[in-house]
């Protein structure tokens, strides 16, 4: 194994934190699916001031068999009760008043308004809602690629196929950034294994590392794990660390160190694996 390409991984690999988690900053890419949220257009608020003088003057009260609705309070309580039973759910009313949803299942308690219970909890208006926010332009994930192209450029690394080795093994790579290291692997002369040795850690679980690297005499120098957008099995990387101290491991989260293009080498797998399936 020749040291200046191990020192070239020491390099770009991410530094760790003192709990030794991978630590790197996160900023949130594209937008959430759900994050559109029902609005009452006819919403008086005229009543939200009154509920909540009332919720801060019954705090820690309970509704008994002899409880009766103030009477100032039965106006707002008759009006949350249509909106209610018009199918307006507990979580759309509480943001239109301002309160929690706790919160408001305890004024429905002392408004004395029944909670629907099963699947009367799905009313039409809610089935109504949900196939707007998710149909034609409402849905943010319309058209994701053009309108995120953040995410999508993240997330194209998830393109698997074959790679030949320079020893001409096919072997079968779940992503590009994969493809990448591998080929930065042979281009300097470096041994290595895809997927091999499955490791047992300590909480039962299996680990089988994207690469292991070898040295001359075929022993292993260390084991390497590519991680970019989705980094699920990093809690597996930390067990690994943990149970086979003797056993060093790189986790790799940016492979654009690794190519001189990486346009043009996503552009090559890409293509590499459409004329394979053409044939």
């Amino acid at each position: 194994m020749h040291n200046s390409h191990m020192d070239f991984i020491n390099k770009v690999e991410p530094k760790q934190n003192k709990e030794g988690q991978n630590f790197m900053k996160m900023k949130k890419v594209g937008q959430n699916a759900w994050n559109t949220e029902m609005i009452i257009e006819s919403f008086n608020s005229k009543y939200n001031e009154k509920i909540k003088d009332f919720l801060d003057d019954t705090q820690g009260n309970d509704v008994t068999e002899y409880y009766v609705v103030p009477k100032d309070m039965k106006d707002a309580a008759v009006y949350i009760k249509k909106l209610y039973d018009d199918g307006y759910g507990l979580k759309v009313l509480a943001r239109h008043i301002g309160i929690t949803y706790s919160v408001i299942r305890r004024l429905f308690r002392l408004l004395c308004i029944d909670i629907r219970k099963g699947q009367s909890i799905v009313t039409n208006k809610v089935i109504e809602f949900r196939k707007m926010r998710v149909s034609g332009t409402s849905n943010p994930w319309k058209d994701w690629p053009k309108n995120m192209p953040d995410l999508a450029k993240k997330l194209s690394k998830g393109v698997t196929g074959w790679y030949k080795t320079k020893n001409g093994n096919e072997i079968y790579l779940r992503s590009s950034w994969e493809y990448i290291f591998a080929k930065w692997l042979d281009s300097k002369n470096m041994s290595w294994i895809y997927e091999g040795k499955q490791y047992k850690l300590s909480n039962g679980e299996g680990y089988r590392p994207d690469f292991s690297l070898l040295n001359p005499d075929g022993s292993l120098d260390r084991i390497i794990e590519i991680k970019g957008f989705f980094k699920n099995r990093l809690y597996k990387v930390d067990l690994m660390k943990n149970d086979y101290p003797d056993i060093k491991i790189s986790v790799i989260s940016n492979v654009s160190h690794f190519t001189k293009n990486y346009k043009e080498d996503l552009i090559a797998w890409k293509q590499m694996q459409l004329s394979r399936n053409a044939k």
